[in-house]
Formats: structure tokens, sequence, C-alpha cells
């Protein structure tokens, strides 16, 4: 028996001796039990307390000077605790248990289930919550790039006890980037070693950072501005209250960042540097060990379906012809009439009414379009949504010291208890990605009806039990974010403009090029230069921007696929309840299903949606 399936045994017994001769769990342990797996896991993660503003699970411990525990031993942990709670989970008697509290049980059971077939391997990223990735250095979600901006904007400074807390954290950083720099040398140890061009684009990063001064990295940037707003303009010699300690925080995070944070970083690019004389080019997981099974758990996981690799192919190949031929009709009705859809998108894409220059005011511009974006879909909505969230929508910026390579757009759940609305953040720093007629999709699915409304609905729901607030499936909220682009265009938000439609149908072909391409390069051993090649010559996009999508998918095994996959799903759900239920079908009613269940695996939310089906009839 290896170590974990001992550990899974263990577990499993352990589990059954609690019930005792009781047999199954009742319903009141089964409510207690997943109490515990909510509180385990934000006492796991002082990251995810600060991000949901969650009260201390023990105070002595002070979560908020912390950073999660990225040493290979607490990864296994992780892995582990995944086991016992399905052993858990399995002995708790379904048939026992309340309408509403099985819905739950499916949810967590599936989840769990997912999560656990990702936990056999034991190199990589892996999280309680947001699931698993080959690569522990990579140039999107390595600690290196993504602590500064968690510290930047997640850990709030409102006073001067906030900063000490800051500084403390900072103390901390180099050990979470060594913890990672370590596991990420024994991966490649074993052969696990991200593709060249990701290695390429995670030294750039990891060089400029490390190549910072103190007084202007971005780390100590932050502090000081945030000081700043509290106390003044911090210079030497002044006497105004605060000055003192702000003078002495600011000098306690520069001597942190030279002495301890900035080596680290080299650390890590002299790792990355070791692995790029070993890399491949390819960018599929299949060439780690047992690749082809690593990519099939991460598939599952990351769409939350029962399908093949090949079957996802199969299932995107026909949806690029689906929609193409919606394009070629939108096209066709603006005049364009001559050959293939990628070079015509490009030639319209490329025309100077649809572009932004490239100044200051175009950036603030984009920031303006985006909010107008969103008045018009909120004028559509009462007869689709029966409620709204309270939790205010911003769109903000990207900041300057923010990675390259993030997303064009990109959403932050709103934090109530530390009162910071619902974000979206737009990357304004290159205008040359960003095309007019494109905006009102990008705010559909990053503010409304899209990701600020499904997550901020999720922290507003009553008697929702914890852990599912804090469950994370992207084939649910990639899905809902693709279904509420579908929404906006159902609900006419585009009559009248045709090129705000067909920004929708361009950015639903790469979705479905995605599962393409996702697929092709991990299962189907396609090489790099062949996925961007399709890609460039079906959208029409250029082969940088197609580029860095490439690199995104080598890094996230699977999550491409989600996206789709989920918006067909929900639409599938949709039409069967309508079809089921005749004139007693309700729209609203059916989103408020989805919107106030949290993000649950798609095939507990098909229970779930029987069960809705079936009450209402």
């Amino acid at each position: 028996m290896t170590r974990r399936g001992a550990l899974a045994a263990a577990a499993a017994a352990a589990a059954l001796s609690a019930c005792g001769r009781r047999g199954p769990a009742p319903q009141s342990d089964f409510a207690g039990l997943i109490e515990d797996f909510g509180l385990e896991l934000i006492a796991d993660s002082p990251e995810l307390a600060t991000r949901i503003g969650a009260a201390d699970p023990n105070p002595s411990t002070r979560s908020v000077d912390r950073l999660d525990d990225r040493s290979a031993g607490a990864v296994d942990l992780r892995r582990d605790a995944i086991l016992r709670r399905r052993a858990q989970i399995k002995a708790i008697d379904r048939a026992r248990l309340s309408t509403a509290d099985k819905v739950s049980y499916d949810a967590i059971s599936s989840s769990l289930r997912l999560l656990d077939a990702g936990a056999q391997f034991d190199f990589g990223r892996f999280s309680q919550l947001g699931g698993f990735a080959p690569y522990v250095l990579n140039h999107l979600d390595c600690a290196a790039l993504t602590l500064p901006d968690f510290l930047d904007s997640q850990h709030v400074i409102a006073r001067i006890e906030d900063a000490d807390s800051y500084v403390a954290r900072l103390g901390r950083m180099a050990r979470a980037l060594d913890d990672e720099t370590q596991r990420a040398r024994a991966d490649a140890g074993a052969g696990v070693i991200p593709p060249a061009a990701v290695l390429d684009r995670t030294a750039a990063a990891l060089a400029a950072i490390a190549g910072q001064p103190p007084e202007t990295a971005g780390v100590v940037l932050s502090l000081r501005r945030r000081l700043e707003a509290m106390v003044g303009t911090i210079e030497p010699g002044r006497t105004a209250p605060g000055q003192a300690h702000a003078v002495e925080l600011l000098t306690d995070a520069s001597k942190l960042f030279a002495a301890e944070i900035a080596p680290a970083y080299r650390r890590a690019l002299a790792a990355v540097q070791d692995m790029r004389a070993r890399a491949p080019a390819d960018p599929g997981v299949w060439r780690a060990p047992e690749g082809a099974a690593y990519y099939a758990a991460a598939l599952a996981n990351e769409t939350t379906t029962a399908h093949t690799p090949q079957e996802v192919h199969e299932i995107g190949l026909q949806r690029v012809k689906e929609v193409q031929a919606q394009i070629d009709v939108a096209l066709r009705a603006l005049g364009s009439m001559q050959g293939d859809v990628g070079p015509r998108l490009a030639a319209l894409a490329a025309d100077p009414r649809f572009r932004y220059p490239d100044t200051d005011e175009s950036r603030a511009q984009v920031l303006v379009d985006m909010r107008a974006a969103r008045t018009r879909i909120e004028q559509r909505m009462s007869g689709w949504f029966s409620a709204r969230t309270r939790a205010p929508l911003e769109f903000r910026a990207a900041p300057p010291s923010a990675p390259a390579g993030q997303p064009t757009a990109f959403y932050q759940p709103p934090r109530p208890a530390a009162r910071q609305p619902g974000v979206v953040v737009v990357d304004t720093r290159d205008l040359s990605a960003l095309v007019k007629f494109d905006l009102t999709t990008l705010a559909a699915h990053e503010g409304v009806p899209g990701h600020h409304l499904q997550m901020a609905s999720t922290q507003e729901a009553t008697g929702l039990p914890l852990v599912r607030r804090l469950m994370a499936c992207p084939g649910f909220i990639e899905g809902w974010g693709v279904y509420a682009e579908q929404l906006v265009d159902e609900m006419g938000v585009y009559d009248g403009d045709p090129y705000g439609r067909l920004g929708y149908l361009r950015w639903r072909l790469w979705r479905a090029a995605r599962m393409v391409v996702d697929t092709g390069i991990h299962a189907l051993r396609w090489p790099r230069e062949q996925a961007i090649g399709y890609l460039a010559e079906l959208t029409g996009d250029a082969p940088g921007l197609v580029a860095a999508e490439v690199d995104r998918y080598a890094v996230w095994p699977g999550q491409a696929a989600a996206y789709e996959l989920g918006a067909l799903k929900l639409t599938e759900l949709r039409e069967k309840a309508r079809a089921t239920m005749g004139a007693r079908f309700d729209i609203k009613a059916y989103h408020a299903l989805l919107l106030t269940g949290g993000a649950v695996p798609l095939d507990a939310l098909a229970g779930a949606v029987d069960v809705w089906i079936a009450g209402r009839a």
C-alpha cells in the first residue's frame, strides 16, 4: 500500500470508528462536520482569512501577521486533509439528511472526489479550494508574483496596527518564496519542469522585482502610499502624529526587502535559470510523470464534468464551427463578405474606430466605457433577475506594478467586513490588447451579471454553510461568466449595436477554441507553434497575444476548457427546466437558484436543479 493509500485507509477507519455502532452518522453530525471543514480551511490559510474578512479563528496566532505555509510538508498535509474529509463525509447517511443538506452533501462530496484525484500526485501546486496545477514556479500564480498584489490589494491598512501586521508579513515573505523554490527544485529533479516559454516569462518577472532598489520596490511603495494617507507625507524630521512610527515601519520594510526578500527572488530566479537548461519546448503536461493521468484529473477538476480529453476536444471543434457560422452572418451584415472569419475579424479589430490611442486620456476612457456598459446591462436585468447584490462594484485600472501576462480584466470579490467593494481590474497599460466593441462582453463577464453578481450573491446568501461559500469550482464560476455574456445578448443589450454583438461572438469563439487548444497541447501533444498558429488563424488576433494565451493554458491544465463547458451546462439545465415545467418555468427563480447556492460542481448542480424542478411541480 502506498503512503497515501495508507492514510486513506486510516482516515476511513477513524471516520467509521467515530460512528460507533450507530451506523452512519445522522444529520446533526453532518452540520457540525461541514462547519468544521470551513473553519479548517480558514485556519489553514491566513491569506484566505484576509481575503474574505473572516474573524481570526485563533487570535493568539494572529493570522493577520502571517502568510500561508508553502512548505512541502504543509502541502502534503493539505493533500492528506482531502482524503480524511472524504472518509468523514462517506460516513454520513445521506438518506437521513434534509433536502437542503443532501444538496450540500452532493456538492461537497463531488468536490472532494475531484480534489482527491489530484492529491494522488506529489508535485506541483495543490490547494484545498483552488485545485491543482503542475508547476510551482511560473509566471502566473507563484508566490513571488502573487504576494505583492495580495499585500497591496487585500491587506487593508486602516490603522497603524494594520501597518505593523503588513511589515510582519513582509518578514515572512522570503520564507514563502524559498519554500516554493525548494519545491520547484524537487519537482524538477523528478522530471516536472515547466516549458521553456513559461520559464522565460517567469525569469523576466522575477528579475524585474529582484533588481528593484528597496525604496522603489512595490511592497515598500504600497506601504508608503497607505501610511501617507494616514499621517501625511513622510519625511525625516517631521513631528506630526504617527510620523516617527511610520518612518520606522518604512525603514524596516526597506531593510527586509534588501536583506531577505530580494535575495529570495534571486534564489528563485537561479532555480528557474537552472530548469531552463533542461526545459521542454512543448507546452503539454503529458511530459510529466503519469502526465496523461494528471491531465485527466486536472480537466475533470477544472470543468467538474466527466468528459474525457478527446470528448472535450471534439466538443470544442463543433462549437468552433457553430460560432464561426454565427460570426460569418454578423460580418456579412456589416459588409465584410470575403475570406475566412479570422482575417475578417482581425481587419475589423484593427480599424482605428475601435482602437484606443496610447494616451493617459484613453486609459481613463476605457474605465468610463466599461462603467457605461455596466449601466446599459443593468437597465435590462429586471426581467431576468429577482434581486441585485447589495455589494457595490467598481472598475479600476491595474497598478503599474501588476505582473505582466495577467488577463485583460479580472475580478476581485467584495469584502464587506473591510468595507471593500467588488472590483473589476482592467489592465490599461497595453491598450493594444483592448478593442472597443469587446468592452460590453468584458463588463458582463467580470461584473454584472457575471462574476460580481454571482460571487457577491454567494456571500449574501442566507443559510449557506461556510464551506459552500468558500468552494471555487471553475466549471461553475467561469461557466457563469460566459453564461452571463450570453444573457446580455439574450436580454437585447446589443439591439442596435451590431459591433458589440460581434464582440460577444468573438469572445465566444475564443471560449470554444480554448477547449480545442487545451486538450490539443496536453492530451494530443500539440507543439507550441501548432497551438499558436491554430488560435491566430482562427481568431485573427496577434501572435504575441495568442502566445500568451497558450502559455497560460500550459500553466493551468484544464482551466481553459471550464468556460465554455460550464456555460453549455448552465444553458442545458435551464432548457431542461423550461421544457419540464412549461408555463411554470420562471427565469428569475432559476437564476436565483444558481446565484444563492455557491459555486458547486456541475454534476451536483444538475441534481440540485432536478430537486428544484420537482419541488416547484
